[in-house]
């Protein structure tokens, strides 16, 4: 019976251990071989994978308006996981790179903005999606001089969630999990003191979430963005950054979001304002929609599928 109850742990620990050593190997890699080679990677992985993948295209038909069946959206498809391996290979050189690396490959547009979203004094939020490159997004927010906490999920097993939130730390992200008793205190404390509140917002939750439209069909997104920032008056933005081509070079965004006009009716002023949040999103994704990395289904899945 011991063995049996080890093996969970030794897989775990292996986990940990096969990333440290890819985070080490991609440090002294050249980044252009790095990204390429995970780049095919990830295209066979779409293809040898299709229990997995099959949603990457169950998504963008809807985001192409196109049958799942589609030449084009099995192309994207195969697009999203080469870039999303990429994204890995970024998330693994985390630990060699500098904000102001980050900042020498990057322009962002609308900086400006997150200012302007805290002016008020009572804090900002920055919504974000799993698109572009997420995690370097959260280093130019500290960059502009904002302290951020970021609400995550938690890696296993403790040894790879202490790793990983030591190295957030290094560019002055404070990772929350959203499973942590209190997690709700600390993103109200966050914001009490004027600091930003950065959420992923596509997490798909169609069964107890808010009723959206997202790319002309209904589903559900997490309600917690805007009843935080309806209850605190927080400013709220957008924000996000689309690697380039060529892979070196990156494309930052920060957009403001005004709430609609509130009508005193809570559950209403939610949905109007994350379906305000959720149109914003959209316009962001068709930009790039092979730098969206959603792959589980984002709609309700039919009975038939």
């Amino acid at each position: 019976m011991k063995e049996t109850g080890k093996s969970p742990q030794i897989f775990s620990l292996s986990t940990y251990y096969l990333v440290r050593g890819a985070s080490a190997l991609l440090a002294v890699l050249p980044v252009r071989f790095s990204y390429a080679f995970a780049g095919w990677i990830g295209t066979i992985y779409c293809r040898v994978r299709p229990s997995h993948s099959r949603w990457a295209a169950y998504n963008y038909a809807r985001v192409l308006h196109e049958p799942e069946s589609s030449p084009v959206v099995q192309r994207m498809a195969r697009r999203a996981f080469a870039n999303y391996a990429k994204v890995l290979v970024d998330f693994f050189r985390l630990p060699y790179v500098t904000i102001e690396d980050i900042q020498h490959h990057a322009t962002v547009t609308g900086i400006e903005h997150l200012v302007t979203a805290a002016e008020g004094g009572k804090g900002l939020i920055v919504v974000t999606a799993h698109m572009g490159s997420w995690d370097r997004s959260g280093a130019l927010i500290t960059a502009a001089g904002f302290h951020a906490t970021v609400l995550v999920d938690t890696f296993s097993p403790p040894q790879l969630d202490a790793w990983v939130t030591k190295m957030r730390a290094k560019f002055g992200l404070t990772a929350v999990p959203v499973e942590k008793p209190g997690a709700l205190r600390e993103m109200y404390r966050t914001l009490k003191r004027g600091d930003a509140l950065v959420f992923v917002i596509d997490r798909p939750d169609y069964n107890t979430g808010v009723p959206v439209t997202f790319f002309g069909e209904r589903t559900g997104f997490p309600a917690g963005v805007a009843q935080v920032a309806l209850r605190t008056g927080c400013g709220l933005a957008l924000g996000g950054m689309f690697r380039r081509p060529g892979d070196l070079t990156y494309d930052g965004f920060i957009e403001l979001i005004v709430p609609p006009a509130r009508t005193g009716d809570m559950a209403y002023d939610v949905q109007a304002l994350t379906q305000a949040i959720v149109t914003r999103l959209e316009e962001q994704i068709v930009t790039h929609p092979d730098q969206w990395y959603m792959f589980r289904p984002m709609w309700p899945v039919p009975q038939t599928a």
